[in-house]
């Protein structure tokens, strides 16, 4: 039992891969991508991959704003909540303006509740990467 139940973790991760593949197929064909992680929980990870290879991650060839994305992501976010559980708010990372490398992180992050994401009630200008939380 213990190898069927590894099976279907690993069945339900393509799926949900998938599930992603196809609805945020505009975004991923102008350079972005979406990452599958996790058992228990599943945790998707948008970024725009769209830049060149070896730049640092609080490069701002990373960012994105909210309104390249929105569009395409609200869409995708309806569905999903549709298709699965989201077990925690949305949370957006961005990088941190007043970064000190002895006192600061360099990156932070911000909550927003579904229905805030979903109403399109999002404040942010550049984003790094947006997290989804499914159980």
């Amino acid at each position: 039992m213990k190898h069927l139940k590894k099976f279907n973790e690993s069945l339900n991760k393509e799926e949900l891969q998938d599930f992603c593949d196809t609805y945020l197929a505009y975004l991923l064909d102008e350079g972005y991508s979406i990452e599958v992680s996790g058992s228990d929980e599943y945790v998707l990870v948008l970024r725009n991959e769209n830049r060149p290879t070896n730049v640092p991650m609080d490069s701002p060839e990373l960012l994105f704003t909210w309104e390249e994305v929105k569009d395409q992501f609200i869409p995708f976010l309806h569905m999903l909540s549709k298709q699965y559980t989201i077990s925690r708010s949305i949370k957006f990372w961005v990088l941190n303006k007043k970064f000190d490398r002895g006192t600061e992180r360099a990156f932070l992050d911000y909550d927003y509740d579904l229905s805030m994401v979903l109403e399109d009630r999002v404040s942010l200008e550049e984003v790094v990467q947006i997290n989804i939380y499914l159980k």
